[in-house]
């Protein structure tokens, strides 16, 4: 039997089944797109992950207290990844100007910056707001971040009394916009805006939040400020000097402090990158393992559909050896029509699977469900390597179900299947 044969018979099949066939092939329709849909997605909210964590700068490294600080309220660090607030008051921080002007020595440092953060209720034309204020080194400041301004201009070594303010902080905050020359309250000072930064965008990492003052007028603000920082942040003169300037700067901070265990804690940019990818890896994967036990299910059809279709077609089996059909035609034929069934239901599963990827995806960036944070985009992440492996998972699960019902129609005798009832 020609092959071209088979696939006359076997759509000739799938036509008079329609409706059970549809039925069969709906299971894995069902899983496939289940299965896409989620990877893709997931892809999508990584590469978002990847390059909201990638603007930061890959040659900056972050250096925390080990122990919580007394800061009420402070971000996580100078960025706010994620924008997310915290309560820190038990403990004390460890890190010191000693500790910066060391670190300041070693070799493959570019630059060096160290801040105190204080959440602040800011006071202006009467209303009042919870603002971030970030004190930092004016030079430091500049070196680290390359910061930008739309007005005004950057704090300089002399200022006091007055702050650069990030594009939210000075657009969004308060009812009336604050523009450069406009005055406003903390904690009873009145502080001038000097200059308004470029709007950073990014969401999950972004300074547009941000009040920033100098470090020298801190304890004008923060009377208990006893000489120690919340954040020390180390810029590498390259990406490859990354990891060298990580474990020396461990090792000057643990001769430093002469403690048995470390007091503080050192990140960079790749490893956090590194964690969180692990961790939106493994939920994704997670939930594509549950959405293929829908698979199984459409598997569980197919070999069900294909039990059916070798009973009901046991006489039409027994005239087709009868006049000289092979075993390995008659395998060949249910082999041919269950992966066909498969391919069909992998390909409309694949459209379905990207297009509720896609809708999700609008709905999310449209803010119907949660609002994004500005400038952040959510686009599923499609790759011809998750097309082609969900296609042959699915053709290949769909001929693996059909086997051992064509090895039961191949087997059958002819006399025998063309008298069967």
């Amino acid at each position: 039997m020609k092959f071209d044969d088979v696939l006359t018979i076997t759509f000739k099949n799938l036509a008079y089944r329609r409706l059970k066939s549809w039925l069969t092939i709906i299971g894995i329709v069902i899983g496939i797109a289940s299965v896409v849909g989620l990877i893709s997605f997931g892809g999508g909210i990584q590469e978002v992950i990847l390059s909201q964590l990638g603007a930061l700068g890959s040659e900056n490294i972050i250096i925390s207290p080990g122990g919580s600080s007394r800061v009420i309220g402070r971000s996580m660090d100078p960025h706010g990844i994620g924008e997310a607030q915290f309560t820190m008051t038990a403990g004390k921080s460890t890190l010191t100007l000693k500790d910066v002007q060391a670190i300041s020595k070693l070799p493959k440092v570019e630059a060096v910056g160290y801040t105190v953060q204080e959440e602040f209720e800011i006071t202006y034309r009467g209303e009042v707001a919870g603002v971030t204020t970030t004190f930092v080194d004016p030079d430091a400041f500049k070196a680290l971040e390359d910061p930008k301004v739309i007005d005004g201009r950057l704090l300089s070594k002399s200022d006091q009394f007055v702050a650069l303010l990030g594009y939210k902080a000075a657009h969004e905050f308060f009812t009336n916009e604050l523009h450069v020359g406009d005055v406003f309250n903390i904690e009873g000072s009145n502080v001038r805006v000097i200059g308004i930064l470029e709007e950073e965008g990014g969401g999950f990492v972004t300074i547009d939040n941000y009040i920033f003052i100098n470090l020298n007028v801190v304890k004008k603000f923060v009377p208990e400020f006893d000489d120690t920082f919340d954040v020390i942040e180390v810029k590498a003169k390259t990406v490859d000097d990354v990891p060298a300037l990580v474990e020396s700067i461990t090792k000057t901070l643990r001769r430093l402090h002469k403690t048995k265990e470390d007091d503080f804690q050192v990140f960079t940019y790749a490893s956090i990158m590194e964690t969180v990818l692990s961790i939106t890896g493994l939920f994704t994967s997670f939930l594509a393992g549950i959405a293929a036990i829908s698979l199984l299910v459409g598997a569980v059809g197919i070999a069900n559909s294909m039990f059916t279709s070798v009973y009901e077609r046991t006489r039409e089996i027994g005239i087709m050896k009868a006049v000289g059909a092979k075993s390995n035609d008659i395998l060949l034929l249910f082999i041919t029509e269950a992966g066909i069934m498969s391919l069909i239901g992998g390909l409309v599963g694949i459209s379905l699977g990207l297009l509720i990827a896609n809708g999700l995806a609008f709905v999310i960036n449209a803010g119907v469900i949660t609002d994004m944070p500005s400038g952040v985009q959510i686009a599923i992440s499609i790759t011809t390597e998750l097309i082609v492996l969900a296609l042959s998972f699915s053709v290949g699960i769909g001929v693996i179900s059909g086997l051992l019902p064509a090895r039961k129609a191949a087997k059958l005798d002819p006399i025998e299947a063309i008298w069967y009832e």
